[in-house]
């Protein structure tokens, strides 16, 4: 009986792990920006890659991302979907997983400081998370892109 408890406890900290990544595409789509910056530790890093690998956009605290993301994003029609989550419960406090995403970004015609038009991509989040008396927690991610369609 023991096993089957401990089975059942791993399984339902690996389904608490998942939680945090889901609301962050949800918050972020629908621009709840107050809960979607309660998903990212204070120290968060996060890295951005096109492609080639090279960095399109780094932060290293939540303060830096809220302040850069929201304002941008504000205006514009995000889709999120993350899925095949690859779960490693590294210790009661820490996890990591991988993730297959799909995003797109549209911004409004005429968005001021809009990056481009449109943007559909695909890759694989990296992420690592920490559990607090607030749950669990993105400590980091790394955002390596498969495939990015830029419209200008």
């Amino acid at each position: 009986m023991a096993d089957q408890e401990t089975t059942i406890k791993a399984l339902q900290e690996t389904e608490n792990i998942k939680k945090p990544l889901a609301r962050y595409c949800r918050f972020l789509d629908t621009k709840q920006w107050t809960a979607f910056g309660e998903l990212l530790t204070e120290d968060v890093q996060l890295t951005f890659k096109d492609t080639a690998g090279n960095i399109i956009f780094q932060f290293y605290s939540r303060k830096e991302m809220l302040d850069l993301t929201a304002p941008m994003l504000q205006s514009a029609v995000t889709i999120h979907y993350v899925n095949q989550p690859e779960i490693t419960v590294l210790s009661e406090t820490e996890a990591s997983a991988i993730w297959a995403l799909e995003d797109q970004i549209i911004f409004p015609e005429g968005t001021a400081g809009a990056p481009y038009r449109a943007m559909h991509g695909f890759g694989i989040y990296h992420q690592t998370l920490k559990k607090s008396d607030k749950g669990w927690q993105i400590s980091s991610f790394i955002l390596d892109r498969l495939k990015l369609d830029i419209t200008n």
